[in-house]
């Protein structure tokens, strides 16, 4: 009886045994990680001179997985590097029932980690109904504003922001939809002022793994989910079909971010070493097509607000109409985001705003075609556009615009599979017409049969899309509470809300 005693004990100490090394190899594993992630963001920080020594860095702490793993990560380097630490929270208040959760996260996490830290709540979805504008846009300035505030509190030298190589991707795929040109794909910088992104050369992938490897857990942000908002859908629905072609989605995207923003730079310098004052329409059309473009860029980006990205339609169309001025003499103004529109004439390119005189010239082209994305759309002095995904969306009672508010005018509920990339805004051509109750109506009659005033009709917007043959469809315009009948959302499937707005 008692030889087999012994071989069952042998057996349990081997079991032990085994134990014991699996468990010993798992944490030899996560060591790894966590050793390999730090060195990525050490590596980053040194590549792009994020820090010096003795400075002060402020984490934009959320509570979600991208920035607790970012204030780790710096924990983990603060005493090599020469750095301290403390943190900041906003409470956005779009999630009552959550957002005090997330702060007591952030403020628990800060004392376990001795990093002193801050805090504010700031009521966005007011903000939002106030002042107009999409949740995004709104959440976004409010946040920006509060870094400020609290980098000051704190009298700190660096904000560093949780943005990932994974965010980086969604950024360049959005704007390549939109059409945004070379500048859009150059993405998130890893450096913009005092603002730093340690973890822009590290995936979503890995800062989940880096949490695991850490033990650390983090908040999961109920409206990441949703796909109503554009960014959720890019990486809920896009990306990972995208993945399918390339595993090393973010890994690419990141190196063609950089390959651009080398250059944008180089074109930057070309263009400092040029001058292009008083350069008459003849001479701005001989120039080589990316410094004109980019004069054109840089010109723009001194009238308007930084929000407003020209898309590579809209510099094509200036530049077309420079060419067309120098070629024959003859003036002309395209309409542009933002309330501005350039006017050409043979004395070279200005941009001014379109409420100014130029804008009452008799023979000022009114037209405009501008992609619509899923938030705000501002179209001209008179009119914006809103969209969002889901037929119960919040949309703003009204939009502002600098000295221009919007109020919502009228609505359509649009099947989501018949607004792809391809919508645009912008006014009606001669022929256009308009399929609605199974009749359809020449826009022109419409304008006339509703009295709408003649210098008016320019203005009013057409939500377009383009068919197969490349001609137009005019989806919805703000004159109807309803789509043209292919677009009417049937109670099955997707849907998009399209608000028209009025100044």
């Amino acid at each position: 009886m008692a030889q087999p005693a012994r071989r069952i004990l042998a057996g349990t100490v081997s079991i032990q045994s085994l134990f014991r090394w699996t468990q010993l190899t798992m944490n030899n594993k996560k060591s790894a990680v966590a050793e390999h992630f730090e060195s990525t963001v050490r590596s980053t920080i040194e590549k792009y001179d994020m820090t010096e020594k003795g400075n002060k860095i402020v984490v934009a702490l959320s509570g979600g997985a991208d920035s607790v793993c970012l204030l780790l990560a710096l924990c983990a380097l603060s005493e090599k590097l020469q750095f301290s630490l403390c943190a900041c929270h906003l409470n956005h208040m779009i999630r009552k029932e959550t957002a005090e959760r997330d702060e007591i996260f952030s403020r628990s996490l800060c004392e376990k980690l001795s990093v002193p830290f801050y805090s504010e709540k700031v009521d966005v979805p007011s903000l939002c109904k106030n002042e107009g504008g999409s949740v995004e846009m709104v959440a976004r300035n409010a946040r920006y504003a509060f870094f400020e505030r609290a980098k000051a509190h704190f009298g700190a030298d660096r904000v560093a922001t949780a943005h990932t190589a994974s965010d980086n991707a969604e950024t360049v795929i959005f704007n390549l939809v939109r059409g945004a040109g070379g500048d859009g794909i150059c993405g998130i910088p890893p450096t913009r002022g005092a603002y730093i992104r340690p973890l822009i050369r590290l995936s979503r992938h890995e800062v989940e793994e880096y949490l695991d490897a850490k033990g650390q857990g983090h908040i999961t942000d109920e409206t990441n989910e949703s796909e109503e908002y554009s960014r959720n859908f890019l990486r809920i629905s896009v990306i990972p079909q995208l993945k399918k072609l390339n595993p090393e989605l973010e890994s690419a995207i990141l190196r063609l971010s950089e390959n651009a923003r080398e250059d944008k730079e180089f074109l930057a310098v070309l263009s400092r070493d040029r001058t292009f004052d008083g350069m008459t329409a003849k001479e701005l059309s001989a120039l080589p097509p990316p410094l004109l473009k980019r004069h054109i860029r840089e010109s723009f980006s001194t009238v308007c607000e930084s929000r407003f990205l020209l898309s590579l339609k809209n510099t094509q169309d200036v530049a077309n109409a420079i060419h067309s001025c120098g070629a024959d003499g003859q003036k002309r103004t395209v309409c542009l985001p933002g309330n501005i529109c350039a006017v050409v004439s043979k004395n070279g390119l200005c941009f001014c705003k379109r409420n100014d005189k130029n804008e009452n010239d008799q023979n000022t082209d009114r037209f405009f075609d501008i992609p619509l994305v899923c938030g705000e759309n501002i179209i001209n002095e008179k009119y914006a556009v809103f969209m969002a995904r889901g037929k119960d969306a919040q949309i703003p009672q009204v939009i502002k615009n600098e000295d221009i508010v919007y109020k919502l005018y009228k609505k359509a509920l649009v099947a989501s599979d018949i607004i792809d990339s391809s919508v645009f805004a912008r006014p009606r051509k001669e022929h256009d017409v308009f399929v609605l109750g199974g009749m359809s109506r020449k826009l022109k009659k419409v304008f006339s049969d509703m009295k709408i005033p003649e210098d008016e009709r320019r203005l009013v917007p057409l939500v377009c899309t383009k068919n197969e043959n490349g001609s137009d469809t005019v989806v919805c315009l703000p004159l109807f509470s309803a789509p043209c009948d292919d677009a009417k959302h049937d109670g099955t499937g997707d849907c998009t809300v399209v608000a028209f707005y009025r100044s």
